[in-house]
């Protein structure tokens, strides 16, 4: 849970009412990565005006220690053996290169404590209480039904309503110890931007010890240990950094967060056993909006009126209409442009006429009309006619069931979709 200081906390207030609009997806990589380049220069500035890390005292004695019960409130996700992981060989040599070179907490997808591995690999999205503020005797307000639904809510409506693809694209040296940063799929920013605005107009929690406007996950953590004291350790971390600063590290697919008590080294241990989380959940690999599109591209292609689609529809309606066009007694008249099918049907149905009504299309240039007014809609002897024919073969009341049955299923999807809880 490394802060890395990107916008200040006096930044924060200055921007409690603002909430600009996000640039397209397609910007979130030249605006991350002029951050990261900014956070770049001003971190290795400041760790070579100090000449040392910064190194965390809780862990003077051992790093091993098992007693941590600092906390902080935080949205997060854990990388471990269970997430989908695309991992690059400079990757792999730079985590090497820290377990060879450094015994200070690092951390993995896969937490093995005799190979030194101490933390375990995870993003998180924001801290809602840092660990300064983080108080026990508030878990009530932390665990607040409504307080949870709000958080959650309000980043599906900022758009982090589908699965989280991150692109590690390089790493970045704090004061602390070292940074793998990267390029999410989704605008964070903006889910971020719509919480804290949420929350501020429902009068909820938010003490952030930072305004996070970055991707990130702690690769290495420096301790007190003898070995961290070395006088070039904050060299050779910087070394090391430039030399991994602009490589494709990996890509990861993150669909489970929680929100709940977070430590430091996120191990099972602390935050699964001793602090678990308050509210866990999944989200889907599509955005609900392409799980729409999807169901109803699906139900079109098994309920238009014929069962076929696309250029298959268009042979069939072809086919038909010539049909009709053969046997006709010179009351339905074609050519290329407008073509009348005479159906017996009794056009009394709302539903049936908005269907009729949509059925024209300028797509293979034809226009077709199931009514005409002109033939008497009593004559039995229609119903015999060729000309009575649908797309399908069915006419009067089976058509009418066929083109219900495709309102009812449209309308099902479309109130799915209207009813979905957003809070």
């Amino acid at each position: 849970m490394t802060p890395p200081v990107t916008r200040s906390n006096e930044t924060n207030k200055n921007n409690t009412n603002k909430n600009p609009k996000a640039a397209p997806n397609n910007n979130i990589a030249p605006r991350l990565q002029e951050i990261y380049s900014e956070m770049r220069t001003r971190q290795r500035n400041a760790i070579l005006k100090a000449g040392s890390m910064r190194s965390d005292p809780f862990f003077s004695l051992s790093q091993s220690r098992r007693d941590d019960d600092r906390r902080c409130l935080a949205i997060s996700s854990v990388i471990d053996e269970g997430v989908d992981c695309h991992w690059t060989d400079a990757y792999r040599r730079l985590e090497k290169s820290i377990k060879a070179e450094f015994s200070g907490l690092l951390f993995s997808q896969k937490v093995d404590g005799d190979a030194g591995v101490w933390g375990q690999l995870h993003w998180t999205l924001m801290q809602l209480v840092g660990f300064p503020d983080y108080d026990v005797g508030e878990e009530e307000r932390y665990r607040s039904e409504e307080y949870l639904d709000c958080i959650r809510d309000s980043l599906n409506i900022g758009g982090m309503d589908c699965a989280i693809t991150i692109k590690y694209i390089g790493v970045i040296v704090v004061s602390t110890g070292l940074l793998m940063v990267g390029v999410p799929s989704l605008d964070i920013n903006e889910a971020r931007d719509t919480l804290r605005d949420k929350l501020r107009e429902r009068g909820f929690l938010l003490k952030e010890p930072f305004l996070n406007d970055i991707v990130h996950s702690t690769l290495f953590r420096v301790t007190d240990d003898k070995s961290c004291d070395q006088a070039d350790l904050h060299l050779r971390l910087l070394e090391l950094a430039k030399e991994f600063e602009n490589v494709h590290l990996g890509t990861v697919t993150l669909k489970k967060f929680q929100v709940g008590p977070a430590s430091w080294r996120m191990l099972r241990s602390e935050v699964k056993e001793d602090t678990p989380p308050y509210l866990q959940w999944e989200l889907a690999h599509n955005t609900p909006r392409q799980e729409y599109c999807d169901n109803l591209e699906c139900t079109r292609a098994c309920y238009t009126i014929s069962g076929a689609s696309g250029a298959n529809l268009a042979k069939e309606i072809k086919s038909v209409l010539n049909h009709a066009d053969s046997n006709a007694s010179g009351t339905s008249s074609s050519n290329d442009n407008n073509i009348k099918i005479v159906s017996p049907a009794k056009n009394d149905s709302p539903a049936l006429s908005a269907i009729s009504s949509s059925l024209k299309t300028d797509d293979y240039n034809v226009n077709t009309t199931l009514f005409d007014s002109t033939v008497p809609l009593d004559d039995k002897d229609l119903l015999d006619d060729d000309r009575a024919a649908t797309l399908t073969g069915a006419g009067g009341l089976a058509l009418a069931q066929e083109l219900q049955k495709k309102l009812q299923d449209e309308k099902r999807i479309l109130e799915s979709l209207y009813f979905t809880d957003y809070f």
